[in-house]
Protein backbone atom coordinates (compact mmCIF):
# COMPACT_ATOMS: atom_id res chain seq x y z
CA UNK A 1 0.00 0.00 0.00
CA UNK A 2 1.18 3.27 -1.07
CA UNK A 3 1.40 6.27 1.31
CA UNK A 4 -1.16 7.87 -0.23
CA UNK A 5 -3.44 5.14 0.18
CA UNK A 6 -2.53 4.68 3.76
CA UNK A 7 -2.61 8.34 4.72
CA UNK A 8 -6.38 7.90 3.52
CA UNK A 9 -6.74 4.74 5.58
CA UNK A 10 -4.98 6.27 8.73
CA UNK A 11 -5.81 10.51 8.65
CA UNK A 12 -9.32 9.56 6.55
CA UNK A 13 -11.70 6.26 7.80
CA UNK A 14 -9.85 5.33 11.04
CA UNK A 15 -10.99 8.97 12.51
CA UNK A 16 -14.40 8.58 10.54
CA UNK A 17 -14.98 5.03 12.47
CA UNK A 18 -13.68 6.52 15.53
CA UNK A 19 -15.62 10.26 15.50
CA UNK A 20 -18.48 7.81 14.73
CA UNK A 21 -18.13 5.74 17.83
CA UNK A 22 -17.91 9.32 19.92
CA UNK A 23 -21.20 10.26 19.09
CA UNK A 24 -23.17 7.22 20.31
CA UNK A 25 -20.60 6.89 23.34
CA UNK A 26 -20.97 10.53 24.29
CA UNK A 27 -25.36 9.77 23.74
CA UNK A 28 -24.35 6.71 26.29
CA UNK A 29 -22.24 8.98 28.82
CA UNK A 30 -25.08 11.43 29.00
CA UNK A 31 -27.92 8.54 29.83
CA UNK A 32 -25.38 7.41 32.90
CA UNK A 33 -26.13 10.80 34.16
CA UNK A 34 -23.35 13.05 33.61
CA UNK A 35 -23.05 16.66 33.57
CA UNK A 36 -21.67 18.48 30.89
CA UNK A 37 -18.73 20.22 32.75
CA UNK A 38 -17.50 16.79 33.75
CA UNK A 39 -18.46 15.35 30.44
CA UNK A 40 -15.61 17.66 29.58
CA UNK A 41 -13.21 17.21 32.38
CA UNK A 42 -13.22 13.52 31.67
CA UNK A 43 -12.55 13.87 27.61
CA UNK A 44 -9.67 16.24 28.21
CA UNK A 45 -8.57 13.89 30.29
CA UNK A 46 -8.50 11.24 28.53
CA UNK A 47 -7.21 13.26 25.80
CA UNK A 48 -4.36 14.58 27.88
CA UNK A 49 -3.67 10.58 28.33
CA UNK A 50 -2.95 9.86 25.13
CA UNK A 51 -0.55 12.93 24.37
CA UNK A 52 1.34 12.23 26.72
CA UNK A 53 1.21 8.65 25.67
CA UNK A 54 2.22 9.94 21.99
CA UNK A 55 5.31 11.96 23.71
CA UNK A 56 6.28 8.87 25.54
CA UNK A 57 6.11 6.27 22.39
CA UNK A 58 7.63 9.30 19.98
CA UNK A 59 10.41 11.03 21.64
CA UNK A 60 11.69 12.96 18.73
CA UNK A 61 8.43 15.05 18.29
CA UNK A 62 8.59 16.83 21.62
CA UNK A 63 8.94 20.32 19.75
CA UNK A 64 6.11 22.95 20.55
CA UNK A 65 6.34 26.84 19.88
CA UNK A 66 3.82 29.72 21.68
CA UNK A 67 2.30 29.87 18.49
CA UNK A 68 1.38 25.97 17.69
CA UNK A 69 -0.02 25.76 21.73
CA UNK A 70 -2.11 28.80 21.06
CA UNK A 71 -3.75 27.31 17.70
CA UNK A 72 -3.68 23.85 19.48
CA UNK A 73 -5.82 25.65 22.32
CA UNK A 74 -8.38 27.51 19.81
CA UNK A 75 -9.11 23.69 18.74
CA UNK A 76 -9.73 22.49 22.42
CA UNK A 77 -12.09 25.66 23.33
CA UNK A 78 -13.78 25.37 19.82
CA UNK A 79 -14.27 21.37 19.99
CA UNK A 80 -15.46 22.10 23.78
CA UNK A 81 -17.96 24.83 23.24
CA UNK A 82 -18.86 22.54 20.22
CA UNK A 83 -19.10 18.77 21.95
CA UNK A 84 -20.92 20.66 24.90
CA UNK A 85 -23.64 21.60 22.25
CA UNK A 86 -24.22 18.47 20.76
CA UNK A 87 -24.36 16.89 24.64
CA UNK A 88 -26.96 19.82 25.91
CA UNK A 89 -29.06 19.36 23.01
CA UNK A 90 -29.12 15.25 22.98
CA UNK A 91 -29.89 15.28 26.92
CA UNK A 92 -32.37 18.40 27.35
CA UNK A 93 -33.33 18.74 24.10
CA UNK A 94 -34.07 15.34 23.50
CA UNK A 95 -32.81 15.30 19.87
CA UNK A 96 -31.85 11.93 18.72
CA UNK A 97 -28.32 12.01 18.18
CA UNK A 98 -28.71 9.75 14.71
CA UNK A 99 -30.57 12.85 13.72
CA UNK A 100 -27.74 15.50 14.74
CA UNK A 101 -24.62 13.25 13.44
CA UNK A 102 -25.79 13.92 10.28
CA UNK A 103 -25.88 17.31 10.81
CA UNK A 104 -22.81 18.37 12.45
CA UNK A 105 -20.62 16.45 10.24
CA UNK A 106 -21.39 19.06 7.65
CA UNK A 107 -18.48 20.06 9.42
CA UNK A 108 -16.30 19.23 6.75
CA UNK A 109 -17.74 21.77 4.42
CA UNK A 110 -16.31 24.55 6.66
CA UNK A 111 -12.89 22.51 6.99
CA UNK A 112 -12.64 22.58 2.92
CA UNK A 113 -13.57 25.88 2.61
CA UNK A 114 -10.98 26.80 5.30
CA UNK A 115 -8.33 24.41 3.42
CA UNK A 116 -9.15 26.48 0.33
CA UNK A 117 -8.74 29.38 1.53
CA UNK A 118 -5.99 29.26 4.49
CA UNK A 119 -3.68 26.85 3.14
CA UNK A 120 -4.12 26.71 -0.91
CA UNK A 121 -5.44 23.44 -1.31
CA UNK A 122 -7.62 24.15 -4.02
CA UNK A 123 -4.68 22.88 -6.55
CA UNK A 124 -4.69 19.67 -4.96
CA UNK A 125 -8.43 18.48 -5.35
CA UNK A 126 -10.35 17.53 -8.12
CA UNK A 127 -13.10 20.53 -7.81
CA UNK A 128 -15.96 18.91 -9.88
CA UNK A 129 -15.83 15.81 -7.12
CA UNK A 130 -15.65 18.15 -4.23
CA UNK A 131 -18.73 19.92 -5.48
CA UNK A 132 -20.69 16.81 -5.79
CA UNK A 133 -19.37 15.43 -2.76
CA UNK A 134 -20.65 18.39 -0.74
CA UNK A 135 -23.61 18.77 -2.39
CA UNK A 136 -24.32 14.94 -0.98
CA UNK A 137 -23.10 16.16 1.97
CA UNK A 138 -25.65 19.46 2.32
CA UNK A 139 -28.40 17.25 0.77
CA UNK A 140 -28.14 14.50 3.60
CA UNK A 141 -27.99 17.20 6.23
CA UNK A 142 -31.05 18.51 5.15
CA UNK A 143 -32.88 15.00 4.98
CA UNK A 144 -31.42 14.15 8.63
CA UNK A 145 -32.80 17.40 9.49
CA UNK A 146 -36.30 17.23 8.54
CA UNK A 147 -36.31 13.31 9.26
Amino acid sequence: MNSASWGIWLGGVLPAVLFGLCGAIQKLSLRFGIAQGWYLICLGLAVTTVGGCWLVWFPAERQVSWAAGGWAAVVGVLFGIGVTAIGYTIDRLGVPVAKLVSIYNANTLVTVALGFWWFGEAQHVDALKLLAGALFIVFGGTLAATS
